[in-house]
């Protein structure tokens, strides 16, 4: 079988990582596999091909925010695209993310109803039924038509202009008569969204994320950042995201809690902090987005505790990596996270209500919190979020894609 997958990137990030679990897991079972991704360094790996130059992204970034309209520019990086599956002739096409200011994705959809070719979308977001956004967060109008957009100033920003009903309309017909494609929410929460959309009689598969939890998510000796951030006889609590002081993963919660925390033996560790922070309270150690997988693996293993604080999240990766390394999870309930780490594995309360989740907090360091064990986690996480278990589903998920007319 011939697969192609187009995203924004490839190796990282999480579904960069994802996608390369998937190409990896079909060349080592015989299938022919390619990757056709938009940002970040050129991997330089065969069959796997960036095709937007940094400039064409930078001048689509800027066209979308002067206009208000998105995925619609971009044409080099898109004919190259479209050549290229010409070429291959894949008999499934895998999208994920297919915005980020990389591809006109109204053309390529338009490109594959035309060529009748089977797609399986994996829905990492909410952006194949809303106007513009890939959160909508609070407000509900992608249920009947987008207008008004309230999140304007939020990615994918527009300085002037709102074109949220247009490009709802324009996402509604260009789906709705799509016979060939299913979709595949990341989780239950975000399935069960997709069907309260103009996309709800599409064929949809829930497939949870995977991770490689055999060579890298899996319980480290942390001796060593014990001593190299004097962490001695401390409860550590993690947070990590690569733009973790954004609004959307919530680093100021985190900091918010950590004052609450004073005088406690709780160190925050934050991941994914590019900002200078000032007036960081003690108890906090910033670090730079990372990576290195190994290295955050051994954080993950390093920590008691990890401290979601995201406003949004379809899945949740980190959470599943944290699992596998034998640290459960605390935070708030933002959709898909308390899925992957259901009680005891995790604990959650309402999106803001950060009294509550430092209660919570307290609540684990002085071990009143019925959570489950490293062991417990590390086994819950092998056998719900393994990259074996995703690439299988996907694959069973191309076979009946392809039989589906």
């Amino acid at each position: 079988m011939k697969v192609a997958q187009v995203d924004v990137v490839y190796g990282a990030g999480s579904t960069g990582k994802i996608v390369k679990a998937i190409h990896d897991h079909l060349l080592d079972v015989g299938h022919d596999s390619k990757v056709f991704y938009g940002r970040g360094p050129d991997e330089g790996e065969p069959n796997v091909s960036k095709i937007s130059h940094d400039l064409e992204v930078f001048v689509d970034a800027g066209l979308s925010r002067l206009t208000g309209y998105t995925g619609v520019f971009s044409p080099m990086a898109t004919n190259k695209l479209l050549a290229s599956l010409d070429a291959f002739q894949p008999d499934v096409v895998h999208l994920h993310e297919i915005h980020g200011y990389f591809v006109n994705y109204f053309r390529l959809i338009e490109y594959l109803k035309k060529r009748n070719i089977p797609v399986v979308w994996t829905l990492h977001c909410e952006m194949a039924y809303t106007g513009r956004c890939g959160y909508a967060f609070g407000c509900d109008q992608w249920k009947t038509a987008c207008q008004k957009c309230p999140q304007l100033n939020d990615y994918p920003r527009s300085l002037l202009f709102d074109r949220s009903a247009v490009q709802f309309e324009r996402k509604k017909n260009l789906l709705s008569d799509m016979d060939r494609i299913t979709f595949a929410p990341v989780s239950n929460w975000l399935h069960d969204r997709l069907t309260q959309s103009f996309l709800k009689n599409k064929q949809a598969t829930v497939v949870h994320n995977g991770i490689n939890t055999a060579e890298i998510f899996y319980p480290r000796d942390t001796a060593d950042l014990v001593r190299r951030h004097q962490l001695e006889g401390r409860y550590i609590a993690l947070s990590v995201a690569p733009d973790l002081m954004s609004e959307r993963k919530g680093g100021s919660w985190v900091l918010e809690i950590a004052k609450r925390s004073l005088g406690k033996p709780i160190t925050f560790v934050m991941i994914g902090v590019v900002e200078k922070l000032t007036d960081l309270p003690p108890n906090v150690i910033v670090l730079p987005p990372t990576r290195d997988q190994n290295e955050l693996a051994r954080y993950y293993s390093l920590a008691d505790v990890f401290l979601l604080t995201s406003q949004s999240e379809t899945f949740s990766l980190t959470c599943a990596e944290s699992l596998a390394c034998g640290t459960p999870v605390i935070g708030f309930d933002s959709g898909g996270p308390a899925e992957v780490a259901p009680r005891p594995y995790g604990y959650f309360v309402p999106f803001g209500q950060v009294e509550k989740l430092a209660s919570l907090l307290l609540d684990g360091y002085r071990g009143e919190l019925p959570i489950a064990g490293d062991d417990e986690c590390v086994k819950y996480a092998r056998s719900s979020f393994s990259n074996e278990r995703m690439c299988e589903d996907y694959l069973n998920l191309y076979e009946e894609s392809r039989r589906h007319v």
